[in-house]
């Protein structure tokens, strides 16, 4: 599947990336998925392409088999980076970077 404009490419193969031992493996795909996430309030399940044809925003045919250690790792990493976000945001709201253009209130 080509990437989207957001949306890096694809790994040669299908890999995983060199930093995990993840084996990448095929699954049936999920029946009625778009209609699912839909109704959870999701509005791009898809991309429209200039011809008309949709393209799926993820793939339900292929997932990664994680060991509980990379999950670990994962999770730490976006602990890590949830407080880096909301350190970013206190700095932002004090003012100290002028009003970013937003308007008051």
């Amino acid at each position: 599947m080509p990437p989207g404009p957001r949306a890096r490419a694809p790994r040669s193969g299908g890999r995983p990336p060199r930093c995990c031992s993840c084996s990448r493996a095929a699954a049936p795909g999920w029946t009625g998925w778009r209609e699912t996430v839909e109704s959870q309030g999701l509005v791009y399940p898809v991309t429209v392409q200039p011809d008309g044809t949709e393209r799926p925003y993820w793939n339900e045919h292929a997932y990664y088999a994680l060991t509980a250690a990379e999950v670990d790792q994962l999770e730490a990493a976006t602990e890590q980076l949830h407080g880096m976000c909301l350190e970013a945001a206190r700095h932002l709201a004090t003012g100290a970077m002028g009003d970013l253009g937003l308007p008051e209130g």
